[in-house]
Order: C-alpha cells, then sequence, then structure tokens
C-alpha cells in the first residue's frame, strides 16, 4: 500500500469518487496485488454507475486476497445491481461465512431473497441484521415491510414502530405502519399514524388526503370533512379526487 492509496483515501472520504478512482488506479499499477486499492475502485466505479466496472475491479480483489469478507460483501452488492441474483446470493453467504455478524451482509441477503420472492428468508435475515445491530433503521423498515407481506402483523408493527423510533421523519414508515393496519381493517389505529405524521410534517399533502379515506373508512365522516376542508382551502389537486365523498 503505497502513497497514492492514502490520497485515494482522503478523496473517497469526501464522496469524490472520481478523483479518488484515479489514486487507486494509480496503486494498483504501482503494485497489481494491492486489493484494497482493487476494492476501492470496485467501489468507485459502482458509486459511479459503472457496475460492469466494479464486478471486474472486484473480482481481481477477491483474486488477490479470496479471504476477505467485505470485497466478497461488495461482489454480492456488484451482482444484486446487475441483477444477477444467484450471484448475488452466493458472495453475500460467502462473506457470511467469512464473517458470521457482518449485519451489511445479512441486510444485503435479506434484499436478495425479498427479490427472490422468498420473504420467509429475507424476514430472517433482515431479523438477524436488527439483531447484531438494533438501531438499524434500513434493517428495520424492510423486516416491517417483510413481515406485512408474511401477514404478521404484530411483528410488522412493532418493527415499523422501532423504524420510526429511530427517524421519526421519515413518512414512508408512517404510511406502511397505516396499511398494516388497514390490512386487518384497524381504521381507528390506522387514522391514529396518519395523524402521527402530520404532526411531524403538518404540510404532507399526501397524507392529510390518505387520512381523508383512513376517517372515511373509520366512519368518521365530520373528521374527514375537516381534513378536506383543509386541503381545499390549500388548493391542493388532491381535493379534487376526494370531492365525490362530499357532495
Amino acid at each position: 500500500m503505497g502513497k497514492a492509496y492514502f490520497q485515494g483515501q482522503i478523496f473517497f472520504s469526501i464522496a469524490n469518487y472520481q478523483k479518488a478512482l484515479s489514486f487507486y488506479q494509480q496503486a494498483v499499477q504501482e503494485d497489481p496485488n494491492d486489493f484494497l486499492s482493487w476494492n476501492q475502485i470496485g467501489v468507485c466505479l459502482g458509486q459511479l454507475s459503472d457496475h460492469a466496472g466494479a464486478l471486474e475491479a472486484h473480482l481481481r480483489a477477491n483474486q488477490v486476497k479470496p479471504d476477505m469478507p467485505e470485497v466478497h460483501l461488495n461482489l454480492g452488492l456488484t451482482y444484486l445491481h446487475l441483477n444477477s441474483l444467484e450471484e448475488a446470493e452466493q458472495f453475500l453467504k460467502s462473506a457470511l461465512r467469512l464473517k458470521p455478524d457482518f449485519c451489511l451482509a445479512y441486510y444485503n441477503l435479506g434484499a436478495v431473497y425479498s427479490r427472490q420472492g422468498k420473504p420467509s428468508y429475507a424476514a430472517e435475515c433482515y431479523a438477524r441484521a436488527v439483531q447484531i445491530q438494533p438501531d438499524y433503521f434500513e434493517a428495520l423498515y424492510n423486516l416491517g415491510i417483510t413481515y406485512s407481506k408474511l401477514k404478521s402483523w404484530p411483528r410488522a408493527v412493532e418493527a415499523l414502530e422501532k423504524a420510526i423510533s429511530i427517524r421519526g421523519d421519515f413518512l414512508e414508515a408512517y404510511i406502511q405502519l397505516a396499511a398494516v393496519y388497514e390490512r386487518q381493517k384497524n381504521f381507528a389505529a390506522e387514522v391514529e399514524v396518519f395523524r402521527r405524521a402530520l404532526e411531524v410534517k403538518p404540510d404532507q399533502e399526501r397524507i392529510r388526503y390518505a387520512l381523508v379515506l383512513a376517517s372515511l373508512r373509520l366512519g368518521d365522516r365530520e373528521s374527514a370533512l375537516k381534513e378536506f376542508a383543509e386541503l381545499k382551502e390549500k388548493q391542493s389537486p388532491l381535493a379534487e379526487s376526494l370531492q365525490k365523498y362530499f357532495p
């Protein structure tokens, strides 16, 4: 590892991937067996959306250093970007064999299983990632969605509530949680979730729109009318599609 690698790391740390790439390429010209620089070349090319180039670089890193779990992870991620799911699964599993508590590998293996239409396997991987890192927001969020697909409602609620406790401003988590309650026909809980979301971001018209519909499902026409009037006052385009409920 020479000077060029460390110069690349400086630019990589500030997300200047093109400049970092030039230094890593210089590093492997000086030492073709510099597996760390080959790995970083792959990461930079991935960030620059050259996934075919990234794959070539990560394979070279793996050829030089076949027992580095981060390289196996990056190969898995690259194959995932290329939608080569079997290869992605293979390398993510090998990353876990090399590093059994590799949180990122479990998370991305969950993503692979999700794309493969295997929600039970995906849930196991997301849950394992959360077990290793309890505040892993993305794993909790996707775990909640996956439990919802499996109709494991209490677990879905628990995962999504934990996700919201970590990132209370992420509206999609509220939307997914409300959908869990809607599918159970627990419209009172659905309404409450949308109200919580509006407390965080009061100007979100799509949330207010969803709250109108949820209130109607609950049979609370008075509250629905109030929220509808709010949308009309703001001249929201969404109000027009609700007009049929309030002739």
